[in-house]
């Protein structure tokens, strides 16, 4: 759960409120104006606005409640006072908006729009103070939502940065391995170079004859005189 869930939710809370707002609006409207031929179309689209608004403002409620009992956050009792006072005033707003839309419809015109007059303002003033004493309701619970998101985002940059500076230790080594075996393998060219050079050397082999015989000489000296 997170800020956007709280989001959403409330979403559906300002949809209902339009909803319910607008049913006994379209009544007063209808008997002030009469923008419609027929009694019947403002009977049927005021008491539609109205179902569909008091049930999503009831479904509003039901989730925001489960909100509060799935959270991670512990509400203080001034929070529970708070939320609890803002279903209350939800609650009545849609009660005042039902009484206003039947007396409206079931009155004359004069003492409809007088009604109108007195109820409507009560009925805006408690939807509104649902709405604040809502937004109070979770203001704590919000903080702790925006805290928690960032300690978690913080969490996942250091854990990139830990894998980045892995992959980079990893590839170090890696380097490493490799030009000491380039190096292994190059002074092993070297030496088998040096081999091959000395055995194919004129000069050495000149050399080396030249001592075998006078090696050779020395020996038949060595007989001859051994023989007189």
């Amino acid at each position: 759960m997170n800020v956007k869930t709280y989001t959403f939710v409330k979403y559906i809370a300002t949809i209902a409120s339009i909803l319910v707002l607008t049913a006994p609006l379209i009544v007063f409207v209808q008997l002030w104006r009469t923008i419609f031929n027929q009694q019947a179309t403002v009977i049927t689209a005021s008491v539609i606005l109205l179902v569909i608004g008091i049930t999503a403002l009831t479904i509003y409620i039901f989730l925001r409640n489960i909100l509060k009992n799935k959270s991670e956050y512990i509400y203080k009792q001034r929070d529970k006072i708070k939320l609890w006072i803002s279903f209350a005033s939800y609650c009545l707003s849609a009660l005042l908006a039902t009484i206003l839309v039947i007396v409206e419809l079931t009155v004359t015109a004069n003492s409809g729009m007088i009604t109108f007059y007195v109820i409507y303002p009560l009925v805006f003033i408690t939807m509104i103070s649902g709405a604040i004493f809502e937004s109070l309701s979770r203001i704590n619970e919000q903080i702790f939502l925006y805290q928690k998101e960032y300690l978690e985002s913080q969490e996942i940059k250091k854990s990139k940065i830990r894998k980045i500076i892995s992959q980079q230790s990893d590839a170090e080594k890696l380097l490493s391995k490799t030009e000491m075996k380039q190096e292994k393998k190059l002074k092993i060219d070297e030496e088998n170079d040096f081999k091959k050079v000395g055995s194919k050397n004129p000069f050495l082999d000149e050399e080396l004859n030249k001592k075998l015989k006078e090696q050779e000489e020395l020996d038949q000296w060595l007989k001859k005189d051994i023989t007189n």
